[in-house]
């Protein structure tokens, strides 16, 4: 299928939106956002059923909310953006065995042997069979070889539609 295209002489080519190479605009600077924003941890949430997009969102959130009371104590909610555990969610496998892979920087201060510790104690609390990957992200190599590849479907419109920032969360 062609990809429409816009162009007069003085202006750059310009792709209609939601075509392939928009996209492909949009995971790169999906991209050079994760990287600015250093992550600390690559993270996989397993839910090991079926579940659909708007459960697996609302797990997620209470995920969040967890963890971040257990590494900021009962007043976690009224903590500043900063202090708070901070990620970009991508949904993976939407139809069957959907999971989540985040890109994940710990809140100022926050103590990375406690997360390792609870985060998958605050995922089973949530999904009884369900499994965490923690993988620490030592290298900016590490960095841009997991943002790449939880970016790796968001030349699609649907990826696109269903990654999630945690400040969405206003819990």
């Amino acid at each position: 299928m062609k990809q429409k295209t816009e162009k007069s002489n003085d202006e750059p080519l310009r792709m209609v939106q939601g075509s392939i190479a928009n996209n492909k605009r949009i995971r790169k600077a999906m991209n050079e956002m994760l990287l600015d924003m250093d992550p600390e941890y690559f993270v996989t949430l397993i839910f090991n059923w079926d579940t659909n997009y708007e459960a697996a969102r609302k797990t997620l959130k209470a995920w969040h909310a967890f963890v971040d009371k257990a590494l900021l104590g009962g007043s976690w909610s009224r903590k500043a953006q900063n202090e708070r555990t901070q990620f970009v969610a991508f949904a993976e496998h939407l139809e069957s065995n959907l999971h989540w892979h985040l890109l994940l920087r710990l809140g100022d201060g926050a103590d990375a042997a406690r997360f390792e510790a609870v985060a998958d104690r605050c995922w089973k609390k949530l999904v009884i069979s369900g499994s965490v990957r923690l993988r620490h992200l030592d290298t900016d190599e590490e960095k841009a070889c997991k943002a790449n590849y939880g970016t790796k479907d968001l030349w699609q419109q649907r990826a696109i539609d269903s990654f999630v920032l945690s400040r969405e969360f206003k819990t």
